[in-house]
């Protein structure tokens, strides 16, 4: 099963985290987004490969679970950047 990114669009996780990947300029973000793609497709929660890599803000890594759990990972994601953008 492909787990779906809750969004207007209904892109598939899998897709968006290699698209997002393959624009990154930075080779270790990179690298550590096609893992999390692979995770993924494996049906591994986003929020373990995130957490696992270590590059991401404890943060991100807690609200990226939190949105899993709720269902609105976008929402949560959103509220991050939102916060982070203060």
């Amino acid at each position: 099963m492909i787990r779906k990114l809750a969004n207007k669009s209904l892109m598939p996780m899998i897709e968006a985290l290699g698209i997002t990947a393959d624009t990154m300029k930075n080779a270790v973000y990179q690298k550590a987004l096609k893992n999390a793609r692979e995770e993924v497709s494996k049906g591994v929660p986003l929020s373990e490969p995130i957490t696992a890599c270590g590059l991401f803000p404890p943060m991100v890594s807690h609200m990226t679970r939190i949105g899993e759990e709720t269902g609105d990972l976008e929402g949560m994601l959103t509220m991050y950047q939102a916060m982070d953008s203060l």
